[in-house]
């Protein structure tokens, strides 16, 4: 009971303070550890920001509407939606658990359910709940059918400046003060400087810690054609290189020649460079030695731009023993949309994580053959034991975009906004990665930091790297 009571930290969001100190009482009676109460709204984001930079995990957060009352103001619900939205985009793992002063009917539980919250009592529930089942719904969640009448809205309740409706959460840009110290990431160091300033001289503390970085295999796919999967691969490549964490892609031979190109390999790809599939598939191991293809932090392996002779004979072996000889410690491997290909199932299930690439054309898309044979080879996966997720790419802010984000079998553990044509044309001419100019990187850290926080070390200081919202696109798309 005391490891569980250190690991399922639990913060409670209540006004009601003496409420929530019983609440405390019989939640830590269970095993769960409460590590703050919080009765200002405003202070619930900074709260967790803080604590998540500590270190420190979240297990669950259990979260009162009252928390939104103010004298002044009054309630200010829509304040809270937004925040809540912004806790799941950033702790897409965070349990919630949503006690509703307002009835059924109302837009605030629309929104939620549109997040993927569905552990939600309202005033008019006709059972009451006690702590028990509180603890039970942290660990096994209430279902989308248990829930999808609160999407059923009273419309004669005002909400966002407009009859009732649930578009219009928005995320919320939150600044945390931090010390003044600067972190700076290379390879897997980091590297600590302190300034210490006395005009007019400027002396560098430095302290330096190792961290290290543990193997993984992040398999990345895409639902169907062109949903994204290598442009998140490439996204994900590059901010591992911006924070120095070594990595490596690798394009699966049984999908489409894409990477080379990509990777303006004409000019790129070094003299004398041998494909490392095709020398699995004609000698069974590297008998030569290999030539790498590195850019900064990261190596990469595309296939043939014409191919992979013989595909029909690449074996999962074949894979196996081409990871065998990528020696990086982060492996991002492009499956592009060929999950239920055999080879890619079984490397799937050594996978330490695996996403599954969306975007809005979904709805058109989801009921082709292929589609629904991939989705079931996910699901399978998942229910396996195996910790799979969905990203949503090309995130346009549109009449359905709602719609479209409920429509996702899984809540996105991440949602990637569309990026302007004249920006991908720029990087192109400029013979580079979209992800490595500067500003677009840095609304890609923000997207998928999610992402990041299950592929880098837990004591890897990413919070201190991760962007904070400004204006201009990501703020047109979001409202910051």
């Amino acid at each position: 009971m005391e490891s569980v009571q250190q690991t399922k930290n639990i913060i409670i969001a209540n006004q009601d303070l003496k409420f929530a100190e019983q609440m405390k009482k019989k939640l830590e009676h269970r095993g769960l550890k409460v590590i703050e109460i919080i009765v200002v709204l405003e202070h619930l984001l900074p709260t967790i920001e803080e604590k998540i930079a500590q270190g420190t995990q979240i297990y669950g957060l259990i979260i009162s509407s009252s928390i939104a009352k103010n004298n002044v103001l009054g309630k200010r619900l829509e304040l809270l939606s937004d925040s809540i939205l912004t806790i799941r985009e950033r702790q897409s793992d965070m349990r919630f658990l949503f006690l509703s002063d307002e009835s059924e009917g109302h837009p605030l539980l629309a929104e939620l359910v549109s997040f993927g919250i569905y552990n939600i009592f309202t005033r008019n529930a006709s059972t009451n709940v006690n702590i028990d089942e509180f603890v039970t719904l942290m660990e096994y969640a209430k279902t989308f059918a248990d829930v999808k009448h609160l999407r059923e809205v009273n419309p004669d309740l005002q909400w966002r400046n407009r009859t009732a409706s649930t578009d219009g959460a928005r995320s919320i840009n939150v600044a945390i003060e931090t010390t003044s110290k600067s972190v700076v990431i290379e390879k897997e160091k980091i590297v600590e400087r302190e300034r210490i300033v006395e005009k007019p001289v400027v002396q560098i503390v430095e302290k330096v810690r190792e961290i290290k970085v543990l193997p993984k295999l992040i398999a990345i796919g895409s639902a169907y054609s062109g949903a994204g999967s290598t442009f998140v691969t490439l996204a994900l490549s590059r901010i591992l290189h911006h924070i120095g964490i070594s990595n490596a892609v690798v394009e699966h031979p049984t999908g489409d020649p894409v990477l080379y190109s990509l990777l303006f390999g004409e000019k790129k790809c070094p003299h004398e460079y041998k494909f490392l599939s095709e020398q699995v598939q004609q000698n069974g191991v590297i008998v030569n030695r290999r030539v790498e293809w590195n850019e900064g932090n990261t190596s990469w392996y595309p296939i043939h731009p014409e191919g992979l002779k013989r595909t029909n004979e690449w074996s999962s072996d074949d894979t196996l023993k081409m990871l065998y000889h990528v020696k990086e410690p982060i492996v991002l491997l492009d499956v592009s949309h060929k999950w239920s290909d055999p080879t890619v199932r079984e490397t799937c299930l050594s996978a330490d994580e695996i996403f599954c690439i969306v975007d809005p054309l979904l709805p058109i898309r989801f009921f082709r053959q292929e589609t629904k044979k991939n989705t079931d080879v996910i699901f399978e996966i998942r229910n396996m034991g195996k910790p799979a997720n969905i990203i949503a790419n090309r995130d346009v802010k549109v009449t359905n975009r709602n719609e479209w984000l409920r429509s996702l079998p899984l809540p996105p553990i991440s949602v990637i906004q569309e990026f302007p044509y004249s920006a991908v044309i720029d990087s192109i001419w400029n013979n580079k990665l979209i992800a490595d100019d500067d500003d677009i990187r840095g609304d890609l850290i923000y997207a998928l930091y999610g992402v990041i926080n299950r592929i880098v070390p837990k004591d890897y200081p990413i919070s201190q790297l991760k962007k904070q919202r400004r204006g201009g696109l990501i703020g047109k798309l979001f409202g910051g």
